[in-house]
């Protein structure tokens, strides 16, 4: 039985193989030295692309880089002391929410704050779980 592999990574592969086919022309391969040597290097190169494409979407990157259409991130502000949380781009101002727990406060024993930060790096959010209720 063949191994079950979902079907957005079966799609990347599709792409990534129309990548590398359309960098392959006759004349290419006629004028290799060894036409199967660059056939084969010009699709490691495409997998090679789309590896270090997936390694850089899940590391922390330069908040410039971030887009800033009010989708919730992670964002990273304070490098003195890394302080982390989910927030999103508004109104010209990178916004997350806060919570504060307080004795003072007894039902509930918090309360809810939106902050101004002004982070260096941000993070996708993992994708949503499959499934689920509709």
């Amino acid at each position: 039985m063949a191994e079950q592999i979902p079907e957005d990574i079966m799609q990347a592969a599709e792409d990534i193989i129309a990548s590398a086919q359309s960098q392959i022309t006759i004349e290419k391969i006629e004028r290799a030295v060894d036409g199967q040597k660059m056939i084969r290097d010009v699709y490691v190169t495409e997998i090679a692309r789309a590896i270090v494409a997936d390694r850089q979407r899940d590391q922390w990157q330069p908040i410039e880089t971030a887009e800033k259409n009010g989708l919730p991130v992670y964002l990273a502000w304070n490098p003195e002391d890394w302080t982390t949380g989910e927030g999103f781009y508004r109104d010209g101002k990178w916004v997350v929410v806060a919570t504060y727990y307080s004795r003072h406060h007894k039902d509930p024993p918090y309360e809810m704050r939106e902050l101004i930060v002004t982070p260096v790096m941000w993070h996708p959010l993992p994708d949503a779980p499959k499934g689920g209720a509709t």
